[in-house]
């Protein structure tokens, strides 16, 4: 246990969130349960609602990581990929981030339709985004381009890397933005070191 409270104080430090609560209790299994409060301005609040036919599909956050390192380790025999992959992989398992900065800039900068984290994956974001706002959603297959350690993990355990990219676990926002906007976008990216990629619309 002693590692698990070591990560949540760091996590919780990253994000100046302190603990200030808690209840231990005897159990057969491990669980866990976590809630933070806060407060947001009226102005900057991005809702799963608003986006409009033409909207453009972005990302942020890097796709498939959380997979990759899952199917790493399930393999039965260990696939080797490069060191820095592994380093990439290993974070994204035992050290994920959640985009805290990352929506506080794209919120700040009022340039988003609708918006949500990616804590269910983005196939079932965009499934949601779409209901919620009566749209189709098309996701442009050749836009969707692994980094370089979920293609290397895909190609040792022989899976298609969008499986990995499309599922759950690695905290990316889906959001959609107006095509007159893209440009803003990117500059915004740019600025602030967004990891940022267009999907669809």
């Amino acid at each position: 246990y002693s590692r698990y409270l070591d990560g949540l104080v760091e996590a919780a430090d990253e994000f100046d969130c302190p603990v200030i609560g808690g209840n231990i209790k005897d159990g057969k299994e491990f669980t866990s349960t976590g809630a933070a409060f806060g407060s947001a301005l009226s102005t900057n609040v991005m809702r799963r609602t608003g986006a409009r036919a033409g909207d453009k599909v972005c990302i942020i956050g890097s796709m498939g990581r959380f997979w990759g390192a899952v199917m790493q380790r399930l393999s039965s025999e260990w696939p080797e990929i490069s060191e820095a992959s592994t380093a990439v992989l290993r974070q994204a398992l035992y050290q994920p981030t959640a985009r805290l900065r990352e929506s506080q800039i794209l919120a700040a900068s009022g340039l988003v339709t609708a918006c949500m984290d990616a804590s269910d994956g983005v196939g079932g974001c965009l499934t949601e985004l779409a209901i919620r706002n009566c749209v189709d959603i098309v996701v442009d297959n050749d836009l969707l381009v692994p980094d370089q350690a979920v293609l290397e993990i895909a190609n040792k355990v022989a899976i298609d890397s969008r499986k990995l990219m499309l599922a759950w676990g690695n905290w990316e926002l889906v959001f959609t933005i107006a095509p007159g906007s893209l440009d803003e976008l990117q500059k915004l990216a740019v600025m602030h070191e967004l990891p940022l990629s267009g999907i669809g619309e």
